[in-house]
C-alpha cells in the first residue's frame, strides 16, 4: 500500500509540476509564412540565431527560410551565416549571386549532410531568385573554420568570424545557421568539462542585438550517422514521445502544432531535459552511447519554437562513403 502511495504522489508531482512550468501567456502559435504575431521579438535585432536539434529535420530548415524571408522584407535582413566551412561556402555563395554553375556542384562542396538537402537546395535557389530580381543582394556566409577543431576553440572562431564580417559589413542583418548546442549562450566551465558557445561569444559581443531562437521536435524522422562496429552509417533514426521530464513533453500539453516559448518564462528550467542530438546518435563503441537528452540551463536561449511532429531531411547525395564522414 505505501508503495502504491509513492507511485501516485510521484505522478500527482509530476503532473503538478507539468501544468506549473510552463504557463499559457508564454507561448504563441507560429503561422508561419506569417509572422506578424513574432514581429517585436525580430525588432532591433542585427543577427538572430536559428538553432535545431538534430541535423537532419525538414522542418527545421524550412522554418529558417520562412523566417528569413520575413526578415528580409519587414527588417532588412540581408545576410546567412551557416556552421559550414568558409571556403566551401564560396561557391555557393557566387551561385546565389548570378555564376553560371549548377546548385547541385554548388551545394556539395558543403560536403555535410545537414546542408545537401531538397530543404537547403530549395532555400538556395529562392535566394539565387531573389538576387537576380532585386538590387540589395543577399550574402551567404560560411564561418565554420573546420569541422574537424576542437568544438570550443570551432565555436570562439565561428563568433568571431561572425562579428568581424558585420563590423566590416555596417549594413548586414544576419541569421547564424547552426545545431542549438551552437547558437545558445553557454559558458560553462565547471568540474573541468569545459564549454563556451558561439552563442556566448556573440551575446557578449552584440548583447541584446543578438537574439538566440532553438528548435526542437516532440516525435518524428530523422537524419543522422549511427554505428555498426566502427562503421558509420547514414541512417533514418526515430523520435518517440518524448520523456516527461523533458522540454517537449511539457510543451506537447498545449496541443498546438507548432508554436514558440519565451525561454526564460520556463520555471525550474534546470529541472528538464531537452532533444540535443548532432550529426551522430546511439551507440558509437562500447564505451560511449550518444543519448537524446541534455540537460537545460537557465539564459542558454530566448525563444524555443516547437513542433509536435516532424520528417527527415530529403538528401541530394548518396552517403555511407568515406567523403561523408561525420563531424565529431
Amino acid at each position: 500500500m505505501q508503495k502504491l502511495l509513492l507511485i501516485l504522489l510521484l505522478i500527482s508531482s509530476t503532473y503538478i509540476f507539468a501544468q506549473k512550468s510552463i504557463s499559457k501567456e508564454s507561448i504563441l502559435p507560429v503561422n508561419s509564412p506569417n509572422f506578424q504575431n513574432l514581429d517585436s521579438i525580430f525588432s532591433n535585432k542585427n543577427l538572430i540565431g536559428l538553432g535545431e536539434c538534430t541535423h537532419g529535420t525538414s522542418e527545421f530548415t524550412t522554418m529558417r527560410k520562412q523566417i528569413f524571408q520575413y526578415l528580409d522584407e519587414q527588417h532588412g535582413f540581408n545576410t546567412i551565416f551557416i556552421e559550414a566551412d568558409y571556403s566551401a561556402c564560396l561557391r555557393l555563395n557566387r551561385y546565389v549571386n548570378g555564376a553560371e554553375d549548377t546548385i547541385q556542384k554548388a551545394i556539395n562542396e558543403l560536403l555535410y549532410f545537414a546542408w545537401t538537402t531538397e530543404e537547403m537546395k530549395n532555400f538556395v535557389e529562392w535566394i539565387r531568385d531573389y538576387n537576380l530580381t532585386n538590387k540589395a543582394k543577399i550574402q551567404f556566409v560560411g564561418c565554420d573554420p573546420s569541422s574537424k577543431s576542437q568544438l570550443n576553440f570551432r565555436d570562439s572562431c565561428m563568433a568571431v568570424n561572425i562579428i568581424e564580417y558585420l563590423k566590416k559589413n555596417a549594413s548586414s542583418k544576419g541569421v547564424f545557421i547552426a545545431h542549438n548546442g551552437h547558437i545558445a549562450n553557454i559558458n560553462n566551465t565547471k568540474y573541468g568539462n569545459s564549454r563556451i558557445t558561439a552563442g556566448y561569444y556573440l551575446r557578449k559581443s552584440l548583447d541584446s542585438n543578438y537574439l538566440s531562437i532553438a528548435q526542437t521536435t516532440n516525435t518524428g524522422l530523422f537524419n543522422a550517422f549511427t554505428y555498426k562496429g566502427n562503421t558509420p552509417l547514414f541512417t533514418r533514426c526515430e523520435l518517440k514521445k518524448a520523456n516527461h521530464q523533458s522540454l517537449e513533453h511539457q510543451l506537447s500539453k498545449f496541443k498546438v502544432p507548432i508554436l514558440i516559448v519565451k525561454y526564460n518564462a520556463i520555471r525550474k528550467v534546470s529541472k528538464l531535459y531537452y532533444t540535443s542530438i548532432g550529426h551522430s546518435y546511439g551507440k558509437i563503441n562500447e564505451q560511449y552511447t550518444i543519448q537524446r537528452y541534455s540537460y537545460l540551463t537557465k539564459n542558454i536561449f530566448d525563444y524555443v519554437i516547437y513542433f509536435e511532429n516532424t520528417k527527415e531531411t530529403q538528401m541530394l547525395i548518396i552517403l555511407n562513403n568515406e567523403k561523408f564522414t561525420p563531424k565529431h
